[in-house]
């Protein structure tokens, strides 16, 4: 079979040889570009491994993180065995305090941990912190950032769990160090919230989710939602129109026709009463403890919420006479509560339910 080109042209062998060298070339500056980029991050792997391994890195983030100090020498001392057979590094630092024009000398000891990271790399705590509670777990609503001592927790630390409901997610530490620590909770629909916390033992366990409150950004966003969603529902009623007229607001909301059948029925269910304009006024909502699905539900955090309006109606009243039809304006306020279901997931609010009473 002769080859041709992409013009359809037959090649001759020196066109056919280039061709085919061409292809060889292209398929090993392929695989050359997958291997770099394997080897690219293999190499970042084991470099960030080889950094944290260093024990003098660890004295260094110690001497920051624990002592304060942004300026200061550090060296390396003696090795020693402890009591217990491990290895004990020494460090000397020197530093000047901001009141003070005397240098400070100290000593920190590094002590090589028996379990290594991922299996591989060397571990070095400092002696105050050897002390370590294995397997800790937070727990905190879906969708939240948590901070230990203003350090967020990697997502690489959520554990997949059948018996945790939806909406919360739990963060397993394999190691943390015994002591006092900043816990900060943030994330919708909830104030920020901050505790200080010590995992004291093995498997030491914190759940966060009694403890965060709305916030009033949260209680604000669901009350104009709830009245934009209000308006929009009766406005469509006393059109007559379909749930195909009603917005992305309703996007989620179950059992959305059959309401509004209904509503539109007792809208309508006087026959000498024609509804022209609907009025809303005097919104104030009540807001129920947040709730979680079942674990095989969909994941997201559920708010009830109580509001309590006045809906004020204007129309024609029309009476038959024997001279002809006459049509008088009539007006009528009523006080009406609605219930709403939201749910947030992902960060934003959407409404899921809703329980709207008949005005009449």
């Amino acid at each position: 079979m002769k080859k041709r080109d992409r013009g359809g042209k037959v090649m001759d062998k020196q066109q056919q040889y280039k061709w085919r060298k061409h292809r060889k070339n292209k398929r090993i500056l392929t695989a050359w570009l997958v291997c770099a980029g394997v080897l690219s991050a293999a190499a970042a792997f084991v470099y960030q491994g080889t950094y944290d391994s260093n024990p003098q890195k660890s004295a260094e983030r110690y001497i920051k993180n624990e002592k304060n100090i942004e300026t200061y020498t550090v060296q390396s001392g003696e090795r020693n065995l402890s009591e217990e057979g491990k290895i004990v590094q020494t460090f000397t630092f020197t530093y000047t305090p901001k009141d003070s024009k005397d240098p400070i000398t100290e000593t920190v000891d590094l002590i090589r941990q028996d379990k290594k990271r991922y299996g591989m790399f060397e571990r070095w705590v400092c002696n105050d912190h050897v002390d370590e509670a294995k397997n800790v777990k937070i727990t905190v609503p879906v969708d939240s950032k948590v901070m230990l001592d203003h350090k967020t927790l990697d997502s690489s630390l959520v554990i997949e769990d059948e018996k945790m409901t939806a909406g919360a997610k739990s963060y397993v530490l394999p190691y943390l160090e015994k002591k006092e620590y900043q816990l900060k909770v943030t994330g919708l629909p909830f104030e920020i919230y901050e505790t200080k916390w010590k995992p004291d033992q093995d498997s030491s366990t914190i759940d966060v989710r009694g403890e965060c409150k709305l916030s009033e950004n949260a209680k604000t966003q669901m009350q104009e939602l709830g009245k934009q969603a209000l308006k929009e529902f009766f406005s469509a009623a006393v059109q007559k129109q379909t749930v195909q007229a009603l917005g992305s607001t309703f996007d989620k909301v179950q059992d959305k026709e059959t309401l509004l059948k209904t509503v539109t029925g007792n809208l309508f269910s006087d026959p000498g009463l024609v509804i022209k304009h609907l009025e809303f006024s005097g919104f104030s909502s009540t807001y129920g403890e947040p709730y979680y699905p079942e674990a095989k539900d969909e994941s997201y955090i559920g708010i009830e919420v109580k509001t309590k309006y006045n809906c004020k109606y204007t129309g024609n009243r029309i009476t038959e006479g024997e001279d002809g039809d006459t049509e008088t304006e009539e007006s009528q306020s009523y006080a009406k509560e609605v219930k709403f279901y939201f749910i947030y997931q992902g960060g934003k609010c959407y409404l899921k339910s809703m329980e709207i009473p008949n005005l009449f």
